[in-house]
């Protein structure tokens, strides 16, 4: 029975819904075996697990557990579509050696010498100074990765330059903060100070029908604040936006007077169900297309964003800067990175493709010529929107 209950473990116990009521399974299965073995009757049982092979795979099993989970991530991120046959072979491989070259290097005489007593008290000194140093470079290195306000804009983020010459303030939803690291990027390399009011799950547009925001009056009282030069505005249209754009209008009337520049990202495509890693790991491939309803609901929100281009608001078309028309979502970028990090947002390397607009919509405001990237392609659609950008 217990050994049933473990090989049932390795059909029924995944990813998604680790751990949950699936583990006990191999949980109950192990005890079981071990029930079997202290019992002193099934000596096959004992001799099997007691089998040299399977005592070094025992002796192992820290350093394989702690081992196989960043390689069997790494290896699914970057050959995402290889054969998995392929993709098995090297993460086995890879975690067995590093496994049994951490075990005799580090792991064995490590506990051999921790086992003394007179180095038991330094042992537990020296855990607490890499927790010391380790949880605070931790923290440090989530916040640079995701530039999220995570409690809304009360208090906003603030990334000062020594030298700002400007100031800019991004406010949104997640989508957002998806552009977060892209702008704190930007604003480092030209000496802009940067407020980030964007905050992932809340609603960041005024309220219909008067009804309150605190989201949205705190990411006002912010721009209040900071006095930004520069606004930059990202959501998920098809998500908050009316069909009649009242609360596009609203937002854009209290922002315009605020700062000297609003610029206002379109929302990017959708990706379908079929366009995860997962999905393509089991051998969903390229091209993929947007589920018609979400691309006509996304469309007629981007057209609402568009409409409202003018001289003091820029509108950046994110859609067409990832893809020209009718053509297929670009899942992967010319360099192999993925451009997205889910279905609907980008990744850092899809949402770098905004900065040579950056760069544009400055230049054509300020006149001066803006960093060393390559120029893109900027169509005025007509005089009176001269402010949508492609």
């Amino acid at each position: 029975m217990g050994i049933g209950l473990v090989i049932a473990g390795f059909w029924h116990v995944g990813e998604v819904g680790f751990p949950g009521v699936k583990s006990l399974l191999p949980v109950i299965g192990t005890v079981f075996l071990i029930g079997a073995c202290e019992s002193g009757q099934n000596h096959t049982i004992m001799r099997i697990l007691g089998s040299r092979p399977l005592v070094m795979v025992g002796k192992w099993s820290y350093s394989l557990y702690l081992w196989h989970w960043p390689i069997f991530a790494l290896v699914n991120y970057r050959l995402l579509q290889e054969d998995e046959w392929l993709r098995v072979l090297i993460k086995v491989t890879l975690t067995v050696a590093c496994s049994i070259i951490c075990y005799k290097l580090v792991e064995n005489p490590v506990r051999y010498t921790l086992a003394k007593p007179r180095f038991q008290v330094p042992a537990y000194g020296l855990l607490g100074l890499v927790l010391i140093l380790c949880v605070p470079w931790a923290l440090s290195s989530q916040r640079r990765n995701y530039i999220n306000s995570k409690q809304g804009a009360a208090p906003p983020l603030v990334f000062d330059a020594a030298d700002a010459r400007q100031t800019w303030m991004l406010m949104g939803d997640s989508h957002g903060s998806m552009y977060g690291k892209i702008l704190l990027d930007y604003a480092r390399q030209r000496d802009i100070r940067l407020i980030v009011a964007s905050s992932a799950a809340l609603d960041a547009l005024p309220g219909a029908d008067e009804r309150p925001n605190p989201f949205w009056n705190d990411s006002l009282a912010a721009a209040d604040q900071y006095k930004p030069d520069v606004i930059v505005l990202a959501c998920a249209w098809s998500a908050y936006l009316d069909p009649q754009g009242i609360r596009l209008d609203m937002a854009i009337k209290s922002l315009t007077t605020r700062t000297r520049k609003l610029i206002i990202l379109t929302q990017p495509p959708i990706l379908p169900s079929s366009a995860t890693r997962e999905r393509i790991r089991n051998g969903a491939r390229p091209p993929f297309f947007e589920n018609e309803q979400d691309k006509s609901l996304r469309l007629s929100r981007n057209q609402q964003i568009e409409h409202v281009a003018s001289p003091n608001v820029y509108v950046i078309d994110v859609d067409n800067l990832l893809r020209e028309g009718g053509r297929p979502i670009p899942f992967f970028g010319n360099d192999g990175r993925l451009l997205y990090h889910d279905q609907s947002h980008l990744s850092a390397f899809g949402a770098a493709k905004i900065v040579p607009l950056l760069d544009s919509v400055v230049s054509a405001v300020t006149g001066e010529e803006i960093g060393h990237v390559p120029a893109p392609v900027i169509e005025h659609i007509g005089a009176e929107v001269p402010g949508k950008l492609r």
